[in-house]
């Protein structure tokens, strides 16, 4: 009979894995957007992947952080992410 606890972390795993599966889906759907479109913003990552304004903007900074996106504008409305060369 299995253990509870091994049951639980497995339930816990799979959950991570799904997760990081839809987040990384989300990263694609933003990066092929940003091709596309040539630019992508705050706005456009909660509609593209109907996420909240917070999320849109952590999204965002990682895709900066991991060098895949550049950023243009200082803050607000006025900040667009561009594809990186």
């Amino acid at each position: 009979m299995k253990d509870t606890r091994d049951s639980d972390k497995e339930g816990r795993a799979k959950s991570l894995a799904e997760r990081r599966a839809k987040r990384q889906a989300h990263f694609d759907a933003i990066l092929t957007y940003a091709a596309k479109h040539g630019k992508v913003g705050n706005w456009a990552v909660q509609e593209l992947v109907e996420v909240s304004s917070v999320v849109a903007k952590e999204y965002l900074a990682e895709l900066f952080k991991q060098g895949k996106l550049k950023r243009t504008g200082k803050q607000g409305e006025a900040v667009v992410y561009v594809p990186a060369s």
